[in-house]
């Protein structure tokens, strides 16, 4: 245990050094005035994205991850169960939420039942509605970090995961603030002329933008990083497409 702590910092340096190189480097050929501060794309770069992605789609570094689900609720069934059940009663319960969430903005403007209360119980709606992508993205994290014996792939899967629970917990309460007689609307009173662009923005951000994210996180660790331009490239592409 302690040497797979020490491995993991390790990793965690290495990985902290080459993203300073990148800052440094990005830094200076923006102020160098010069535009381009990568290689341009070519056929060779072109044909090394699939490889990079066969390798970390492999069905061998999937199935560690599988085994590491399995053993943080081995470990810890009482959070590990609490949680997944709490996501699947959320993720079954969420027309109600819904339904809950619109209620709570029915009396707003209304001088005889117009209160505070009301707001305060749509923060709440809106909260349980955001939040299993959020948990679920976490307990993967967590059965990550929990694994023994990680491997590059694995340690940067968890970096991944790290990165993107973070912005799905803002992009999903985000989504829920701007929910149709929900709290954006009805008690803040924006005009469906922002909202609607912003929750099409922020479901293509969950959709195409963080899993792009943990896709170039796998590859930023250790003798995985080899594969770092391709699959990172490959994210890019996507990424520019979708826009």
């Amino acid at each position: 245990q302690i040497r797979a702590l020490a491995d993991l910092d390790r990793y965690k340096e290495q990985y902290h050094d080459r993203a300073e190189e990148l800052g440094s480097y990005v830094s200076e050929q923006l102020l160098g005035f010069q535009i381009r501060s990568c290689p341009p794309i070519n056929i060779h770069s072109l044909t090394e994205i699939p490889q990079g992605l066969v390798w970390v789609f492999r069905r061998g570094q999937w199935r560690d991850f599988g085994s590491a689900v399995v053993r943080i609720i081995k470990d810890r069934p009482v959070m590990s169960v609490g949680l997944l059940v709490v996501v699947v009663g959320l993720a079954f319960g969420r027309r109600r939420i819904q339904g809950a969430l619109v209620q709570a903005g029915a009396d707003v403007g209304r001088i005889s039942k117009d209160r505070f209360g009301l707001t305060v119980q749509a923060m709440i709606w809106s909260v349980l509605l955001a939040a299993p992508l959020p948990l679920l993205i976490n307990f993967a994290y967590l059965a990550t970090v929990h694994a023994s014996g990680s491997t590059d792939w694995m340690l940067g899967l968890a970096d991944g995961l790290w990165r993107v629970a973070r912005i799905a917990s803002f992009a999903a309460v985000t989504l829920a603030v701007c929910h149709p007689g929900g709290i954006g609307p009805v008690h803040f009173g924006w005009s469906d002329h922002v909202l609607i662009p912003l929750r099409r923005s922020i479901r293509r951000l969950m959709v195409v933008y963080l899993p792009a994210v943990v896709l170039t996180s796998i590859c930023a660790l250790g003798d995985s990083a080899k594969y770092f331009g391709s699959v990172g490239m490959f994210s890019v592409l996507v990424t520019y497409v979708s826009a």
